[in-house]
């Protein structure tokens, strides 16, 4: 009894002490991205639910896996997120562009950590396809709807902790107008003066650049030429 109540303490006390370890992780990239994209210091000195957040989701306390912060420009858009796997590290990437202001960045920051939530569903999806095992439509749609869910996260984080009034325009607004259930997304890409992503058609390209990368058919299971 006496054992098991030290291995349980032990284990206790490794738990805490990798979250204080991850949580000085997320701390410390918070801090250089603060320090890459000034403009949002203020934004995140003040908004300190916010910061706590962003701090959790770099120290990876929620998927056991921590995500670095890259300050070069995204290679598309105004933010990139790559995703966690055996290689590589996930990390993001948020723009430079002083015509997004610093509120909008801290959102697209919040956004990408909230994506990282999915690698490991978003990596066995792209296993599956490459093998085979999933066709286009289905990898488009369920990859389209991890990064909804992440939206809707995202969503339901400002809906707690909203931000101070901004332009109608601001990406911060556009995440609270964003529809709440999927299908009404799926509908309103059909609308001629919808504004939303089209992550379905996206991911169907990624789809085919991935199979186009096979080095064998799946089908037969012997080496293509």
């Amino acid at each position: 009894m006496l054992a098991y109540c030290f291995i349980s303490l032990h284990w206790l006390a490794s738990m805490q002490a990798t979250q204080v370890s991850d949580l000085a992780f997320g701390h410390a990239q918070l801090e250089q991205f603060m320090r890459d994209r000034p403009e949002v210091r203020p934004v995140l000195i003040k908004e300190v639910a916010l910061r706590n957040h962003l701090e959790m989701g770099f120290g990876g306390l929620e998927t056991g896996f921590r995500v670095y912060w890259d300050n070069r420009e995204p290679e598309t858009g105004f933010a990139q997120h790559w995703p966690h796997n055996d290689e590589i590290q996930g990390r993001v990437r948020i723009t430079k562009d002083p015509s997004v202001s610093g509120s909008d960045k801290c959102v697209m920051l919040l956004l990408e950590l909230e994506h990282s939530k999915s690698d490991n569903r978003y990596n066995a999806m792209r296993r599956m396809a490459y093998l085979g095992q999933t066709g286009r439509e289905d990898y488009a749609r369920t990859n389209a709807h991890l990064e909804f869910q992440s939206v809707q996260r995202a969503r339901e984080f400002f809906r707690q902790h909203p931000l101070p009034p901004s332009k109608t325009s601001s990406y911060y607004n556009g995440l609270l107008r964003f529809p709440t259930e999927f299908s009404d997304y799926l509908s309103s890409l059909s609308d001629g003066a919808n504004h939303n992503p089209n992550l379905v058609e996206y991911y169907r390209q990624d789809y085919d650049k991935l199979v186009s990368q096979r080095k064998y058919d799946p089908t037969k299971m012997i080496p293509t030429r």
